[in-house]
């Protein structure tokens, strides 16, 4: 079995191997949702500490969309 680094490097990329993808998924999803992505990910960092494993699809984009500002 070959050797795997483990660390708190990949956590922030989303189980990705290229993190540059799985922010280009995150910018999309809030495209489509219409919100700002830079906004979501403020909301998601400050609201996922306290979030429930079981809940943690309500921080989902389409879920949050109501509660940020909308994109014009």
């Amino acid at each position: 079995m070959p050797f795997q680094a483990r660390g708190a490097w990949r956590y922030p990329q989303c189980g990705t191997e290229d993190p540059m993808r799985s922010t280009a998924l995150r910018d999309g999803l809030c495209k489509l949702n219409g919100i700002d992505a830079e906004a979501y990910l403020r909301h998601e960092l400050t609201h996922i500490a306290d979030q429930p494993v079981n809940q943690i699809d309500e921080l989902l984009p389409w879920n949050v969309a109501a509660q940020l500002e909308l994109r014009v």
